[in-house]
């Protein structure tokens, strides 16, 4: 009866320091008193050391399981500063209608707003304006982890802030181009927030406009530029 007690109590007593090493380690010099009494220490003696060794070892390997999941967790929650093409595809099925596809939208994938994270600049010849022929652009980020998209529409009207009216089918290309500071300084004047990388468009005939993404502007997004 006495061994039986005290293989129970040995029992308890390891599950017991399996938790406080996982949880309240600092208690651990509490419980380890507890081999001060006869019926316990002479079980564990003969036959509950390796137990408590082995659920010790077990118990304090498991909370480097736990930062490695946290590791895990923290690497994902990074990854969403990153826009997806899923979330590219639905903000322009968004802006655009259910009719934009891969067919008619091209993009570019590229940090542009300056926050070292990947965007995407969509862009598409918008021949179903009741008001004429267009050509869109549309930036795909990720603000403070959710997901926005920011747009302009260019008029084929040959203004400062349009255009050159095509004479058959437009071929409009759109690329990204890096400007340096002293560059940005120099065609622009100083600008606080606004990024180095450039979306260009251009139709082959007018002067290329540009778009520049202003951070921290939550009037404009995207500044116009055409020298």
């Amino acid at each position: 009866m006495v061994i039986q007690s005290g293989l129970a109590c040995a029992f308890c007593t390891c599950y017991l320091l399996k938790g406080l090493v996982m949880y309240k380690p600092s208690y651990l010099v509490v419980v380890l008193s507890l081999f001060s009494f006869p019926v316990v220490s002479g079980v564990l003696d003969d036959f509950g050391k390796k137990i408590v060794q082995d659920i010790v070892k077990e118990a304090i390997s498991e909370p480097k399981l736990t930062e490695d999941l946290k590791s895990s967790t923290e690497n994902k929650s990074l990854d969403k500063l990153d826009a997806s093409e899923s979330d590219l595809w639905s903000e322009v099925r968004f802006q655009w209608g259910k009719y934009a596809t891969s067919d008619n939208v091209s993009f570019i994938k590229h940090d542009v707003t300056c926050d070292g994270h990947t965007d995407y600049v969509a862009y598409r010849l918008n021949q179903d304006n009741p008001d004429g022929l267009f050509f869109d652009v549309l930036v795909v980020t990720l603000d403070s982890g959710e997901v926005a998209s920011y747009g302009r529409s260019l008029a084929f009207d040959d203004s400062q802030s349009g255009l050159c009216k095509p004479i058959e089918n437009p071929v409009v290309t759109v690329e990204i181009e890096h400007w340096d500071e002293g560059q940005l300084d120099a065609e622009l004047g100083s600008w606080e927030g606004i990024c180095t990388e450039a979306i260009r468009v251009d139709d082959g005939m007018c002067d290329s406009i540009r778009y520049f993404w202003l951070k921290g502007n939550d009037d404009t997004k995207l500044m116009f530029y055409r020298n």
